[in-house]
């Protein structure tokens, strides 16, 4: 097991290849980024067009729908985001027009060096066209 008592020292070559690594993602993937009390800091025009909104400045709460970000319940949900036990769930989002997105959501957390959370980036994948839904008719 590698030793992660000592930081973590990146060659300029390190450095270049996560860079890249990050500008592939970000042309490709939908992104969005989270401070650590789930407040959207970043969002990349992918995200922001599946969404069909600007999201910066909303909370993650928002975006999935929770319009009672204060109650305990989504609290506890947040912090198992936000501390690295939730890594990965299905779940729908809304667009700006209110129409449902199915999606899967990736989250990496982005530890300070104090060793808290400094950020949570979220990777957002549409599986919209491949959910089964039953179509409802109002």
């Amino acid at each position: 097991m590698p030793d992660t008592s000592q930081p973590l020292l990146l060659t300029q070559t390190d450095r270049r290849e996560r860079r890249g690594v990050m500008a592939a993602l970000d042309h490709s993937q939908c992104l969005i980024w989270f401070n650590a009390q789930g407040r959207i800091l970043d969002a990349n025009p992918l995200a922001q067009d599946l969404l069909g909104r600007h999201l910066i400045d909303e909370t993650h709460a928002l975006l999935v729908g929770e319009y009672h970000g204060s109650w305990p319940s989504y609290s506890a949900y947040w912090a198992r985001i936000r501390d690295g036990l939730l890594r990965n769930e299905e779940r729908s989002l809304h667009r700006g027009t209110g129409e449902e997105v199915w999606t899967t959501i990736s989250y990496a957390v982005i530890a300070s060096p104090t060793g808290g959370t400094r950020r949570v980036l979220a990777i957002v994948i549409d599986l919209s066209p491949w959910a089964w839904k039953p179509k409802i008719a109002f």
